[in-house]
């Protein structure tokens, strides 16, 4: 016969020949069994351990949520990235390791390789993204095995090209005949842009229409001007913007360059200067003027 010193373990003799040891799942530890030969005469045991030792089970291979796979039209230049949470056996905090690459094989173009995320599925980009295509992966660990990898995602990044007008009309009321007005005191208050891409811009503006009737005040006059302004400190390049006003035509004039992106840095001011001709009749007056927009570089 076969006894044991603890439940956990099952001794038992199979066939009167073979000796069956048993522990139980996700048991460890050591155990001690007896076996012990009866006969009529005296009786002779023998003890014998066992040790099952603890196998750490490594955490789920974790399922990549965002940047999504094969995202040929991405626009997001800092991104963040997020997965799954991994489920570990044991019930450990985990940590994440994310590699971000230009390489697909993530042997060179390194961007990201963090191994210490803790206990978190997300990380947001700091760097800038450039205009290219780019591979990520992640894995979880327990502090004592890695997960496999994830499967491989990649997204291209491309340049997206939109402005706002936030604020699209701008309203003098009243002007009497051989004065002028601006918007450079916010006294009426100019057009605002607002740069809603991912790359810098340059910025030129034309006007449809004269916005005088008076002979002495056609398109790319003094009469009807207009200028770049700062808005946020940062937004363009001033030094090659037209910070003066220019006379405002049908053809387009460049007014901003480098029109920056990047929140907190990404609006300025189109200000617009009138001066109504002596000889003008009373009435309303109006015209439009077109934005247009173009990557810079």
């Amino acid at each position: 016969m076969a006894t044991e010193d603890t439940a956990q373990v099952d001794c038992s003799i199979v066939s009167s020949v073979e000796l069956w040891n048993q522990p139980a799942a996700d048991w460890s530890g050591t155990a001690t069994c007896t076996i012990r030969c009866a006969s009529s005469g005296p009786n002779a045991d023998d003890t014998y351990s066992i040790v099952v030792s603890n196998v750490n089970d490594p955490p789920a291979t974790i399922t990549l949520n965002y940047p999504n796979d094969n995202d040929t039209a991405f626009t997001n230049r800092t991104p963040e990235y997020n997965w799954s949470r991994s489920a570990d056996p044991d019930n450990v905090t985990l940590l994440y390791h994310l590699e971000v690459s230009t390489d697909r094989d993530f042997a060179s173009g390194m961007l990201i390789n963090d191994s210490g995320i803790n206990n978190m599925t997300r990380y947001k980009q700091n760097a800038t993204l450039g205009f290219t295509t780019y591979w990520w992966r992640a894995r979880a660990s327990d502090n004592a095995t890695w997960s496999s990898w994830s499967v491989t995602y990649n997204f291209t990044v491309v340049s997206s090209i939109d402005i706002s007008l936030t604020t699209s009309v701008v309203n003098f009321g009243f002007l009497p005949v051989g004065t002028r007005n601006d918007t450079s005191d916010n006294d009426p208050s100019p057009f605002v842009l607002e740069n809603a891409g991912n790359t810098e811009l340059n910025i030129s503006v034309n006007a449809s229409a004269e916005l005088w009737l008076s002979s002495l005040a056609p398109l790319n006059s003094s009469y009807f001007q207009t200028k770049a302004n700062l808005s946020e400190i940062g937004s363009i390049n001033t030094a090659k913007s037209q910070m003066t006003y220019i006379n405002l035509s049908s053809e387009f004039k460049y007014i901003a360059a480098w029109f920056n992106w990047t929140a907190r840095n990404d609006t300025i001011t189109i200000d617009i200067n009138i001066t109504a001709p002596s000889d003008e009749s009373a009435g309303t007056r109006s015209t439009n003027i077109t934005i247009r927009a173009e990557a810079a570089g």
